[in-house]
């Protein structure tokens, strides 16, 4: 009898043996090519926390008692918080006021030293879709040159070419 016990105990390790190499196995392949999930980072470099919505399920929204207008060109003091995540300008400035593109992802002097043409991302939609242009940029600043829109800085325009012109 001792010797088959010994047996009974030497085929069951082996069983065991046998049964937890084939679970490494099977786990092994399982997780072979998972890779750990990459941090997500947002629009504005924010790295989020693993357990954040996906970045097409997030919106951001804000609520302010004294909520005026979005267009600058009518209430520049009275705009909304978050009035810049809305808005995209054609060029930004870094802290050395170094000129950076923005929605403008290059632009050029024309021979004429007076034009400047301005090459926009091709990717900028509006919220509805429509894709913004050109003409967008140019209604904007027909609307800050109106003094009936009453843009405070209007005056900050002034010494471009023609701007008298344009508002007039």
């Amino acid at each position: 009898m001792p010797g088959s016990t010994k047996k009974i105990l030497f085929k069951g390790l082996c069983l065991l043996g046998a049964l937890l190499v084939a679970i490494y196995t099977v786990t092994v392949v399982a997780f072979q090519g998972h890779t750990a999930p990459q941090p997500v980072v947002n629009s504005v470099g924010v790295t989020l926390p693993p357990d954040a919505a996906a970045l097409e399920h997030q919106s951001l929204a804000v609520f302010e008692l004294d909520n005026r207008y979005m267009d600058r060109a009518v209430s520049s003091y009275q705009k909304v918080f978050g009035f810049a995540i809305v808005n995209e300008p054609l060029t930004r400035v870094d802290r050395n006021f170094n000129l950076l593109p923005a929605a403008a992802t290059h632009w050029e002097v024309l021979d004429d030293k007076l034009t400047w043409v301005f090459h926009l991302q091709k990717d900028l939609i509006f919220q509805d879709g429509r894709p913004v242009t050109a003409y967008d940029y140019e209604s904007t600043m027909h609307r800050h040159a109106d003094p009936k829109t009453g843009f405070d800085y209007e005056w900050y325009y002034r010494p471009i070419k023609n701007w008298g012109e344009v508002i007039a």
